[in-house]
């Protein structure tokens, strides 16, 4: 009969784990993965903050225009469409923040400037765009002597 023997460890095999160069390698990888997660995260909602200034500065620009088909002329002031007297208008404004001079960044996208042309024949509405750090703008009316953006 054959004699029996027990597998006995070998020193080679009793040191089972990771060198510390593997372990090194893997937090390297990890590292990296996690920094192109981040920027990439950080220009989604760069993006997402932009799109919701623009979408609100449309939205406030067909309220101005509602705002001259009912009363002749463009507002000198935003004040004229957020008032109490404006309530039951439809170019009534809600939740906006309107800042002078002009925006800065901000956490809320919905933070507008506005800006009448001269002779109220135009204005211009500004919004901070998140992706570019910088002012963005539209222009609307008869587009005379509208201040530039600074």
């Amino acid at each position: 009969m054959w004699a029996q023997t027990k597998n006995l460890p070998t020193e080679r095999n009793s040191r089972r784990g990771f060198t510390i160069v593997e372990l090194l390698i893997v937090i390297v990888v990890i590292g990296i993965l996690a920094a192109i997660t981040i920027v990439a995260y950080n220009g989604v909602q760069d993006r997402a903050k932009t799109s919701n200034a623009q979408a609100t500065s449309t939205g406030l620009i067909k309220k101005i225009e509602l705002y001259s088909v009912d009363k002749g002329t463009y507002p000198t002031t935003l004040t004229q469409m957020t008032g109490a007297g404006a309530a039951s208008q439809p170019y009534y404004v809600t939740n906006i923040t309107f800042i002078p001079p002009f925006p800065v960044a901000t956490s809320t996208p919905n933070t507008l400037t506005y800006v009448t042309c001269e002779s109220g024949t135009g204005y211009q509405i500004f919004y901070w765009n998140y992706q570019t750090k910088a002012l963005g703008f539209y222009t609307g009316g008869a587009q005379t002597n509208c201040a530039a953006a600074p």
